[in-house]
């Protein structure tokens, strides 16, 4: 089974904890890839995705429903689209610095498909994110430097900017197109 996409981060954020951050961080962020890691071993086979059709028929109607809504998305008011081919809208300015390519952020996010299913949240969990820029996908690597502290951005990232062919578990499809609501907390 592929890890879920928090554990990914949570594996991340724990790695850049155990660098940079406090006992209590390092703590926390053990304590919270330990409690995904126990709900992701323990999840049936029904949690999984039911589609039984093989994988790359999956992932060209994800590829043409991603495309689709992208081109639609980018004639919305106040979208920025990047020439890289991922797409932002600012829903609050920040004032502070903006992440370099290696530099550590704090964040707080919301992930979900282009159909609106949450995936992974933050949020959610409580618990805002601490990892190295450059250590997420790569539609995140190019926000992060975007964006100052402070900043709230809507980021609207293609199949190849996210996790591409292969996805991320049952949570994330084959060449799917995600939106994701990050707030830059922190430029460490």
């Amino acid at each position: 089974m592929e890890p879920l996409p928090a554990l990914l981060h949570l594996y991340v954020a724990a790695a850049d904890a155990a660098r940079h951050s406090s006992k209590a961080m390092i703590i926390r962020s053990l304590i919270a890839l330990f409690t995904l890691s126990l709900i992701a071993g323990c999840s049936s086979q029904e949690d999984t995705a039911t589609d039984s059709r093989p994988r790359h028929e999956i992932a060209a109607e994800n590829a043409a429903k991603g495309s689709a809504f992208m081109e639609a998305n980018a004639k919305q008011p106040g979208i920025v689209v990047l020439p890289s081919g991922m797409q932002y809208k600012i829903i609050r300015e920040g004032s502070g610095p903006s992440a370099k390519i290696d530099s550590n952020v704090t964040v707080d996010y919301r992930g979900t498909t282009i159909e609106g299913r949450e995936f992974d949240s933050s949020y959610a969990r409580g618990n805002p994110m601490i990892f190295q820029a450059n250590r997420v996908i790569p539609g995140w690597t190019e926000a992060l430097q975007l964006m100052q502290e402070g900043s709230k951005w809507q980021l609207f990232i293609p199949e190849n900017l996210a996790y591409g062919e292969r996805g991320a578990g049952a949570a994330i499809g084959p060449r799917e197109t995600l939106v994701f609501e990050v707030e830059l907390l922190k430029v460490h």
